[in-house]
């Protein structure tokens, strides 16, 4: 792919509230994005993620706060006078027009001339991998033609920033995997600035620089996403994002950086802890499916680490992978996730076992309740 088009502005929402009544359905948000970076708004349905794009490409007007394009403020200037590329998940295609004038069209409203706008129909349907499709009509496509048409389409004009609302949500699960792949090198070989809304949060890993999840209309937590699977800084941004186990106890000690928390049946987990954690806190220990090693009661066990007793419930075969679920003693139900090696012996439901995880398995972070009192003492 070419990288003539490479480019792209920085972003900024500036303290942006937008209420409808005296519902918020975002508050106070800030949210700066570098030129050339990808940043994922994600959240479940009415986090204020879709709000916020919409605020960005200049749809919705923002009640309060400022919208920045390139470090200049926006806020008052209709979409068209943005210059920012909008892909949306029904793709928004003209039924009517071929693809090729489907990708004029944009270049036609800004009066360009005939043969630019040949040359930049050619280019960009290079670009896209659809160079034979240019005589086709949007009808003639597969689903994910087409959103390659729409994603086109909304490059085709050198755009500030690409902002892509959901545009996956109508493919199918390998189709989607597919334009994941499609996206993320369209990214790379551009370098244009992109804001994803989803609530895919697969799609979210694999795609950002940088997720912002989203609550309530408002920023959880915002990093990179090896920050957000394995540092989650609350329990709530820990069961949104991926599959997880939280064991819960107390901190007995914490130093540089680690800490040792105890848990109800006197095992003690070892791991990597939030900030804010302090000593004889009530704290959660959150233990990914795919970091427990299961084995049957009794057998023996390499490595060091905390060892807990469970019975196995279920389990769900996926093929290249197995998921349990077992329960401890206490009642409470974990997940655990294992490579499929074929073995005949692995365990079934009733099985006897015992989990086993070492100082890289966990990361300690305070309760909910913690949480809520930390916050009142700092008010």
């Amino acid at each position: 792919m070419s990288k003539s088009m490479s480019g792209g502005a920085s972003l900024e929402l500036r303290g942006i509230t937008k209420t409808y009544g005296r519902a918020a359905a975002v508050r106070d948000l800030d949210l700066k994005i570098e030129a050339g970076e990808f940043v994922t708004l994600l959240g479940a349905s009415g986090s204020g993620k879709t709000t916020s794009l919409m605020m960005l490409a200049g749809f919705v007007e923002p009640t309060s706060g400022q919208v920045m394009i390139g470090g200049e403020t926006v806020t008052g200037l209709a979409p068209a006078q943005r210059n920012l590329g909008v892909v949306f998940q029904n793709y928004a295609l003209f039924p009517h027009l071929t693809v090729a004038q489907n990708l004029a069209f944009p270049l036609q409203m800004r009066r360009l001339g005939k043969k630019q706008i040949a040359a930049k129909v050619t280019q960009l349907l290079e670009t896209v991998q659809l160079a034979d499709k240019g005589q086709r009509y949007p009808r003639e496509l597969s689903g994910g033609q087409q959103q390659r048409v729409a994603l086109a389409r909304a490059l085709i004009f050198d755009p500030r920033a690409l902002l892509l609302d959901e545009p996956l949500g109508a493919l199918d699960k390998n189709l989607r995997e597919h334009m994941q792949h499609e996206i993320k090198a369209l990214h790379t070989s551009l370098g244009t600035t992109m804001v994803l809304v989803t609530h895919d949060q697969e799609e979210a890993l694999t795609l950002s620089d940088r997720i912002a999840v989203m609550h309530d209309g408002a920023i959880a937590q915002i990093g990179s996403p090896a920050d957000l699977y394995e540092r989650p800084l609350t329990r709530w941004v820990a069961e949104f994002v991926g599959q997880s186990n939280l064991l819960d106890g107390t901190v007995e000690s914490v130093q540089a950086g680690r800490a040792v928390l105890r848990l109800a049946n006197g095992a003690a987990l070892d791991g990597a802890c939030a900030p804010s954690l302090r000593q004889g806190a009530r704290a959660s220990a959150l233990v990914r499916p795919e970091r427990i090693v299961l084995s049957r009661r009794g057998a023996a066990h390499e490595g060091q680490g905390a060892t807990l007793d469970a019975t196995v419930i279920d389990s769900l075969y996926l093929g290249h992978t197995v998921k349990y679920t077992v329960a401890l003693a206490d009642g409470q139900r974990l997940a655990v996730q294992l490579p499929n090696t074929g073995a005949a012996s692995m365990p079934v439901a009733g099985d006897a076992v015992t989990l086993h995880t070492n100082a890289q398995s966990a990361w300690l972070m305070p309760t909910a309740a913690a949480q809520v009192a930390q916050a009142e003492q700092a008010a």
